[in-house]
């Protein structure tokens, strides 16, 4: 039986350029998937405001937002839509991969600015 991290058997790459590549040389890298069942879920802001520990990610973001005064609440003009934001969540791991903490961010949705209104701005409220 052969084993999974032998290369697979193909026929020769020939081109008529130079530059040798991996295949070329034959080198192939095995591809490794990882797939932990714990962490096989994405995790919605739904989802989070129901689960205590990805709340206090949340609130630790936003307090952080908050205390270095990332921004300022304006009147909005007449005429202009609000870029809005979302949550990102995401586990960190350890580097034996285990589990660390939830870290959960608040980014800004940039793909609704508008040319020749917003779009020359840069909006990152991430601590």
């Amino acid at each position: 039986m052969e084993s999974s991290s032998s290369p697979p058997v193909s026929t020769p790459i020939i081109n008529n350029y130079p530059m040798v590549t991996r295949a070329k040389a034959g080198v192939f890298k095995p591809k490794i998937y990882q797939v932990s069942t714990s962490f096989a879920k994405p995790v919605d802001y739904k989802q989070a405001l129901f689960d205590s520990n990805w709340f206090k990610a949340m609130q630790s973001e936003y307090n952080s937002l908050i205390t270095n005064n990332t921004w300022t609440l304006m009147p909005l003009p007449p005429g202009v839509s609000v870029v809005g934001c979302k949550w990102i969540f995401k586990r960190k791991l350890h580097a034996d991969g285990t589990f660390h903490r939830n870290k959960a961010r608040l980014v800004v949705k940039g793909f609704t600015q508008v040319l020749g209104l917003d779009y020359s701005d840069t909006f990152s409220p991430v601590v």
